[in-house]
């Protein structure tokens, strides 16, 4: 892979109450970045579903329980 190209493997999404994609709000290379960005959105988006993701991988969600 080139040197140029980044991987962002980790994203922070906003979805409707349908459960469609509205908004990335960021994407990130390393989950240790991601949890805080993930943190600071959901207070920011209240009412709203906010994911983090890796790729197709839902590993939080707003409207799930820890």
């Amino acid at each position: 892979m080139p040197s140029w190209i980044e991987d962002l493997r980790y994203s922070v999404e906003i979805f409707s109450e349908a459960g469609t994609l509205e908004q990335v709000l960021g994407r990130l290379h390393d989950l240790e970045a991601s949890r805080p960005a993930y943190a600071i959105a959901v207070p920011k988006h209240p009412g709203r579903v906010v994911m983090l993701c890796r790729k197709a991988q839902i590993l939080k969600g707003s409207d799930r329980k820890e």
